[in-house]
């Protein structure tokens, strides 16, 4: 009976890892996502379109504009899951481009890590083509 119990409390910490670990590649899966839209949206439109990240006491959110305050769409971040500090937006030209600023990171991490340290992914957009990359 004891080992029983060791085994069930050793598989649920294992299953609380597997579960915390998806949903943090599932907000970068979104934030990705939101980002090519709007890229292709620029493209497809031949015209600027931005991403605006907001930060919100209960829930992160990003917004698409496609044109003077036209919001095109707009994508919440799993509960569990907040921007660390949201960047300014990010404008998409005709050609793709995300304009000829440095590099732009988005950090994204879980927001209690209940004891345990918290996970945080970082997703990078480069500017001459518009292009993401997820890395630490």
């Amino acid at each position: 009976m004891g080992l029983m119990v060791i085994l069930m409390v050793a598989g649920m910490a294992g299953y609380r890892g597997m579960r915390r670990g998806a949903e943090l590649r599932g907000a970068e899966a979104l934030v990705r996502s939101v980002l090519m839209l709007a890229r292709q949206q620029a493209v497809t439109k031949h015209k600027g379109v931005e991403v605006v990240f907001v930060k919100d006491a209960t829930r992160d959110s990003m917004k698409i504009f496609t044109g003077t305050n036209e919001v095109y769409g707009e994508s919440l971040l799993p509960p569990s899951i907040e921007f660390i500090s949201p960047p300014a937006p990010i404008k998409f030209g005709p050609a793709g481009s995300a304009g000829m600023l440095p590099q732009v990171e988005i950090k994204i991490q879980e927001k209690s890590g209940l004891g345990d340290s918290l996970q945080y992914s970082k997703i990078t957009v480069w500017p001459l083509t518009g292009v993401t990359k997820v890395g630490l």
